[in-house]
């Protein structure tokens, strides 16, 4: 698969927003079909970025495999676009073909991200469902960061009576560090894939690194924060 041109990397918003909007009428969609009410549509904002968000507070009066089917309406979503789009890219010209696989592979991309139950994404509220456990990514970090002294006796007591928590917290930290470390590779690529053709410019190095470095103090600034409420206690959904 060729990468896109400047030109069409350009596309990639439009795109991007585009199969955002899809996903989150699909998680509509499903509440309507299971008979609950949607309580909001709207744009918030996650760490470094705005995203589109349902309100599907009214799916926990339904029942548990409801709630996941909902949770994972979103994903099934994108691997529909993702699917159509490598179909499609087998009929069209190799220019035009490699750039519409290239959104494929961004949707795939993000159906992995989602099902990821590290962050509070579609697959971990899938999780919590499955578990049954609806705070389980914050009773896992406050227990990691109040409770559990890093001890081998603790570990051992913490792997047969909190192994839910342990495993998750530990998961989640492991998959953080992989995440930050991803995003700093896939930001310089893409800005540096984004001003190649004036790659002979003085300034240009400098730029992809200072844009690149700007939105991984972003990112880390999010995450941090996201770990400081997470040792807040927990408050219990019945």
């Amino acid at each position: 698969m060729a990468v896109p041109t400047n030109a069409s990397l350009w596309l990639l918003p439009p795109f991007v927003l585009t199969c955002m909007i899809l996903h989150e009428a699909a998680h509509a969609l499903a509440v309507k079909h299971f008979g609950r009410e949607v309580i909001a549509i709207g744009l918030g904002w996650f760490w470094v970025g705005p995203f589109f968000f349902v309100d599907t507070s009214d799916m926990w009066l339904a029942g548990r495999r409801e709630r996941i089917l909902v949770s994972l309406a979103g994903p099934i979503a994108d691997l529909v676009i993702a699917g159509l789009l490598a179909l499609a890219s087998l009929l069209l010209p190799p220019q035009l073909a490699s750039l519409v696989l290239f959104g494929a592979a961004i949707r795939y991309l993000t159906v992995l991200l989602c099902l990821t139950p590290f962050l509070e994404y579609d697959g971990y509220y899938a999780l919590c469902d499955l578990l049954n456990r609806p705070n389980l990514r914050r009773d896992a970090f406050s227990w990691l960061f109040d409770e559990f002294r890093p001890t081998l006796v603790a570990l051992a007591t913490a792997a047969t009576h909190r192994r839910t928590e342990l495993f998750y917290a530990l998961g989640s930290l492991l998959y953080l560090v992989f995440l930050v470390t991803m995003n700093a590779f896939a930001n310089h690529a893409f800005f540096a894939s984004l001003f190649r053709e004036d790659r002979q410019a003085w300034f240009v190095g400098p730029l992809v690194w200072v844009i690149t470095l700007s939105l991984l103090a972003f990112f880390l600034a999010g995450l941090m924060s996201d770990l400081s409420q997470l040792r807040r206690p927990a408050r219990r959904a019945y």
